[in-house]
């Protein structure tokens, strides 16, 4: 399964507030744990992949560029926007970098924590590619 652009959430823009609304079938699998990163402009996160964790990254403010390099060698480069998300599943290498001041992104994850399901070195990583 590769990555995927999904979207956009519903949105519901008011004078006092704008309400993205994201249902539980709006995701394509069951959400174990989720987390939100903050950061500055400039900031470089992720960096890593996942053996068996599919994530759902959401854009909650500001912008977050994303490189997704898929298994099959594939470079995908998505902007999220506000509400805008991507699909990213195992074996998956991502990396976001947050474009503008105080942007955050929200990660949902189909599985709990476990050190063990992360790659961390890229050469690690095509070396499991290489070998699977």
């Amino acid at each position: 399964m590769p990555a995927t652009l999904r979207g956009q959430a519903q949105h519901f823009p008011a004078e006092h507030g704008s309400l993205y609304v994201f249902d539980q079938a709006d995701v394509p699998f069951t959400i174990s744990r989720f987390f939100y990163i903050v950061a500055p402009k400039g900031a470089r996160r992720g960096d890593h992949a996942h053996r068996k964790c599919h994530q759902y990254l959401i854009a909650v403010t500001g912008a977050i560029r994303i490189l997704i390099d898929s298994p099959d060698g594939t470079t995908f480069e998505i902007l999220l926007r506000p509400g805008h998300c991507v699909h990213v599943p195992p074996m998956h290498w991502a990396l976001e970098f947050f474009e503008e001041e105080h942007s955050a992104l929200l990660v949902l994850c189909d599985l709990p924590f476990d050190e063990s399901d992360y790659i961390r070195v890229r050469v690690d990583f095509d070396e499991e590619l290489r070998n699977n």
